[in-house]
C-alpha cells in the first residue's frame, strides 16, 4: 500500500468518525427542542391555571360587604350595651 492510500483511508474513516459524532449531537439537540416545547406547554397550561384561580372583584365585594355587616351589628351591640350602663 502507498502513503496516499493510506492517508485516504484514514481521512475517510475520520470523516466517518466526524459525521457520526454530528448526526449524534444534532440528534440530541431536536431532542431538547422537543422537550422544550413540551415544557413549554406545560408551563404555559400551569399559567392559565394560576391565573383562574384569583378571586373575582365580585367575590371580595360580597365578602367584604358580609364583614362590614357584622362589624356594623357588633358596634350596635356594643352601643346600645354602653348607653344601658
Amino acid at each position: 500500500m502507498e502513503s496516499q492510500e493510506i492517508i485516504n483511508i484514514l481521512f475517510g474513516l475520520l470523516c466517518a468518525v466526524l459525521g457520526w459524532i454530528l448526526k449524534t449531537v444534532w440528534q440530541s439537540v431536536k431532542d431538547l427542542q422537543n422537550s422544550d416545547k413540551v415544557i413549554t406547554a406545560k408551563v404555559h397550561e400551569i399559567e392559565v391555571f394560576m391565573s383562574g384561580t384569583y378571586i373575582r372583584r365580585d367575590e371580595v365585594n360580597q365578602i367584604v360587604a358580609g364583614v362590614n355587616s357584622k362589624l356594623d351589628n357588633i358596634q350596635m351591640l356594643l352601643s346600645e350595651k354602653a348607653n344601658r350602663e
